[in-house]
């Protein structure tokens, strides 16, 4: 058993879970950008690969390193869940009486 003040550790679980949320979201706009350019796709090319498109060969162009990674989008979605517990967690050991000041976790997303 810890000492360390419910206040602090939810802080710091509500940090540490905000920034994972803008990575997610990071890779979800990076997705939702290409996937607009595909509705096009006979019309777009991916540069920074060593795959050559002939000249005017395609008007939209996708930088090949903002593509993320696989592993990385399903890595950072697990640590999401993750620290999402780790949130509810840290939440429900503030007292009652001490939540006055602070944000109370969010929701889960409704889609």
């Amino acid at each position: 058993m810890t000492n360390e003040d419910p206040i602090r550790r939810y802080l710091d679980a509500k940090r540490a879970f905000d920034e994972q949320t803008d990575r997610c979201r990071a890779h979800r706009d990076t997705i939702k950008d290409i996937n607009n350019l595909m509705t096009r796709w006979w019309d777009m090319r991916f540069s920074n690969l060593d795959i050559g498109f002939p000249a005017g060969a395609a008007q939209l162009t996708f930088d090949a390193h903002r593509w993320p990674d696989l592993r990385r989008v399903a890595q950072d979605l697990a640590d999401w869940h993750q620290l999402r517990h780790q949130l509810s967690n840290a939440w429900a050991l503030v007292p009652e009486g001490d939540r006055g000041g602070l944000q109370a976790p969010p929701p889960t997303p409704q889609w």
